[in-house]
């Protein structure tokens, strides 16, 4: 029962997202409060957030892992990454003080990211619920995405008909057709209109 109020108030906190961005933080900040944990980092398509402050050591810790969790589309358990052999050619892997649990996460059925916690406290209990709440967090993203482009199309459109709407009445003018005042002050579609049907 716990899970399913979790669940809900993830989706919630998701539903308001506006862009991805917004999405991928919201999600940092709910995973990092919600388990408690020492650091959260979220890697989607060009996308990243994170928690805290990242030492150059746990960025190389992160691109390493990164590259085993996509390639494998698998989650990977390191409950002690200074000698986990998948971090053995990783320098900065002595520096980790946490466990780290890694997932991937999906996108149109491929690995598009991944989200990476450290914990001092085994959270490999978790794996299923946390894969079912980066699969909404996924879906809110690609939402969150087309909802951008609409409105990145919308912008475009408005400003190509201003932009149509000015050089058609530019045009007007320079063969000299008779224009009210009042249209040229305020040119829309439907005076253009009413020009060239006059005329």
């Amino acid at each position: 029962m716990i899970e399913k109020e979790v669940l809900l108030e993830f989706l919630d906190l998701l539903n308001s997202a506006i862009n991805i961005d917004q999405v991928l933080q919201r999600s940092c900040d709910f995973f990092y409060s919600e388990f408690r944990l020492a650091d959260c980092s979220i890697i989607f398509n060009d996308a990243k957030k994170r928690q805290n402050h990242a030492s150059p050591d746990l960025i190389e810790v992160e691109k390493v892992l990164e590259k085993q969790v996509i390639e494998a589309n698998s989650f990977l358990f390191l409950k002690d990454p200074k000698s986990d052999i998948s971090l053995s050619d990783c320098k900065g892997a002595k520096a980790i003080q946490f466990s780290i649990l890694a997932f991937p996460i999906q996108h149109e059925n491929k690995a598009s990211g991944m989200c990476i916690f450290y914990s001092n406290t085994d959270l490999s209990y978790y794996v299923e619920f946390v894969s079912l709440l980066l699969d909404k967090m996924s879906v809110a993203a690609s939402r969150a995405k087309y909802f951008q482009d609409a409105q990145h199309c919308a912008l475009l459109q408005i400003y190509l008909q201003d932009y149509i709407t000015k050089l058609i009445f530019l045009r007007l003018l320079r063969q000299r057709l008779p224009v009210e005042k009042e249209t040229r002050s305020h040119c829309h579609w439907s005076c253009l209109t009413l020009i060239i049907s006059r005329n």
